[in-house]
């Protein structure tokens, strides 16, 4: 295994599920652990040499926009202007289309400035049809890649931007996020040696968060995430509270960080079992209620959950190659390939030009976006205009356009 983000705990985790005999580590011993290394079976990690690359020092700075992320637009534009690449990151796909509607309106944003797929302003996130993303993908390199064109530029995303793509900003916005998830963000930013613009010569991540004294309308009594932190991705993308609250508070300590010499500390404070229930002790002497005992029961349930279904869909390894099979899970004709809802793929009923000029003959829906029937396996397509298709699948209509896919609340007729 090889990872900076990845915490002790669920590393003897992996060992052991591999046959490994690891103890899990204290915090003290976890934070101490070196990096790079190999680890073996045992849990002894073997340092290795370090890379050529050299030490990044990062300045994060927390500001509460978390609930208005349009009140970053204004640095935004302040990079924008002394020629910057700017890199926002945000936890889920409705955050980040409202934020490129705004930033395309906002009057201190070039539109030159915004970022093109082709000649087509657009975000970047996973709920382009397949076609798309491939295009989208290339030409998110070609932009920002390594030897690409100077020049300001403004790319607004989600999770999609943090794999993969080998890409450099001068500047990073990031939704707050598990500490081991933010260093992967935090890749993306002065990634490669190239000259700096004024105002990014040091490599700094502004932080979209709230006020400790918000911390309480983040979670209800029964230990279940508030509508307020689902909309941000807290408690639904990323589901629990206890690491969000503790990568705040250690940011909130840091004047600077400096990766990956401070990987383990960052991961560690973050992800900890120890941590975590300090935390949840912690804040339930503080509320005078039991709300993050509850949600600490909450996730470790999901968890306990997910490694049962695990267990149920796992391949027979002892049978013959190419007589083995995934078992059903309580009736479901296949295992997921990811935690979560499944997502749709659906076939359209007929071929049409996609946003990017691709033809585009299929779209892939959300679990949570999905019909609550799933019987129809062919989308209706209601209309096409201007770059954008109108779809609909059993009681639900979309918009698929430069944005990627919506869910429409009012049904419409056939167009076209």
């Amino acid at each position: 295994m090889l990872s900076a983000t990845l915490g002790a705990h669920a590393r003897t985790r992996l060992l052991n599920a591999a046959d490994g005999q690891a103890d899990a580590p204290s915090l003290a011993e976890a934070c101490a652990t070196v990096y790079p290394a190999a680890t073996d079976l045992a849990g002894e990690p073997q340092a290795l040499g370090r890379t050529t690359g050299h030490a990044k020092r990062v300045r994060f700075v927390l500001e509460p926009w978390l609930e208005h992320p349009e009140r970053a637009l204004e640095a935004v534009a302040e990079a924008l202007a002394a020629g910057g690449r700017v890199l926002v990151v945000l936890n889920t796909v409705a955050r980040a289309i409202a934020l490129q509607k705004a930033a395309e309106a906002h009057p201190h944003i070039p539109s030159l400035a915004l970022f093109r797929c082709g000649e087509v302003i657009c975000p970047h996130h996973g709920r382009f049809a397949p076609v798309d993303r491939e295009i989208l993908d290339a030409a998110v390199s070609e932009r920002l890649g390594q030897g690409s064109a100077p020049g300001p530029i403004l790319l607004i995303g989600t999770q999609t931007l943090e794999q993969s793509l080998d890409i450099d900003a001068d500047l990073l916005i990031s939704d707050l996020c598990p500490a081991d998830v933010l260093l992967q963000r935090v890749g993306r930013l002065h990634r490669h040696e190239r000259p700096r613009p004024k105002g990014c010569e040091a490599a700094h991540c502004l932080v979209l968060t709230y006020e400790p004294s918000e911390l309480k309308g983040l979670l209800g009594r029964e230990g279940e995430a508030t509508g307020q932190a689902k909309a941000a991705g807290l408690g639904s993308v990323y589901d629990d509270l206890r690491t969000l609250e503790l990568t705040r508070r250690h940011l909130a300590e840091l004047a600077e960080v400096v990766l990956p010499d401070d990987n383990r500390y960052l991961v560690e404070m973050a992800t900890h079992p120890d941590c975590l229930r300090e935390l949840a002790k912690e804040l339930t002497k503080e509320w005078g209620d039991e709300r993050w005992l509850r949600h600490e029961e909450k996730v470790d349930g999901v968890v306990l959950a997910q490694e049962i279904a695990a267990q149920f869909a796992a391949a027979l390894y002892q049978e013959p190659f190419g007589e083995v099979s995934f078992r059903d899970i309580q009736g479901e004709s296949k295992a997921r390939t990811r935690l979560g809802l499944d997502s749709l793929r659906v076939t359209l009923a007929r071929q049409v030009p996609s946003p990017f000029g691709a033809v585009l003959d299929e779209v892939i829906i959300p679990g949570h976006l999905a019909p609550k029937s799933e019987e129809d396996e062919v989308a209706e397509v209601l209309g096409t205009e201007d770059g954008m298709v109108d779809l609909r699948l059993g009681d639900r209509t979309y918009r698929y356009s430069r944005l990627g896919l919506e869910r429409q609340d009012g049904a419409r007729q056939p167009t076209n």
